[in-house]
């Protein structure tokens, strides 16, 4: 289970001509006029619809106790923390937690682990056993929809109009949470961050709707 990868991905493509217009299921018997406007669309989708990226827990806090160093350790880990009730403010289970050779749950406190706390200041000489890629992020749903047709105006001119929105529910789709276990935010209290979703994603892999029009001359 490696970082940024997604376990399920489904993604269904479509590009298709409306049933509007002169010989077709809607206004088959449209005149010249009216064919020229409603015929003759062009609608293409994206659906995307995918699992969440993996991720790694983490705690600043080395086997040797020098929190100071900055070490990069995994905590040790007694339970699924993706079996929970996944909400903005916190996505995964802190509880199945704990600063390397402690009980799950010790050393935690307003969902930070603070090991040096702990007897011996948290030092055990080993590393935590929480494995790579044990956290699963929110999934991600999107879909996005191009309208475009051309307009003949003389023999060689045509005229494209074309529109095309990314994610055009505008679903919400959560970016990855903090996955650092002892880092917090604010004074007092000092609350931890890990679970919490801070924004939501961006770009095409899910961010906000966008939409745009164009014309083009073709000649």
């Amino acid at each position: 289970n490696t970082g940024g990868t997604r376990k399920h991905r489904w993604i269904t493509t479509v590009v298709d001509e409306l049933p509007i217009g002169k010989g077709r299921r809607f206004l088959g018997n449209a005149n010249g006029v009216l064919n020229g406007i409603v015929g003759g669309w062009q609608l293409s989708t994206i659906l995307l619809v995918q699992s969440g990226p993996y991720d790694t827990p983490f705690i600043d806090f080395d086997s040797s106790g020098n929190a100071a160093l900055g070490g990069f350790n995994r905590p040790d880990l007694a339970g699924n923390p993706n079996d929970f009730h996944h909400t903005r403010t916190q996505f995964w289970n802190p509880n199945v937690f704990a600063c390397p050779g402690f009980p799950a749950g010790t050393g935690l406190s307003d969902n930070t682990l603070n090991c040096s706390s702990l007897p011996n200041g948290g030092v055990v000489g080993r590393f935590g056993n929480a494995a790579v890629g044990s956290l699963v992020g929110p999934g991600t749903f999107n879909l996005s929809l191009g309208l475009a047709k051309s307009f003949q105006l003389t023999e060689r001119v045509k005229l494209k109009v074309e529109s095309s929105f990314t994610n055009l529910p505008n679903h919400i789709n959560l970016d990855d949470p903090r996955n650092n276990l002892t880092e917090c935010s604010g004074d007092s209290p000092c609350l931890g961050t890990f679970g919490r979703v801070e924004q939501a994603r961006t770009g095409d892999a899910g961010g906000n709707r966008v939409g745009q029009f164009a014309l083009r001359v073709e000649f």
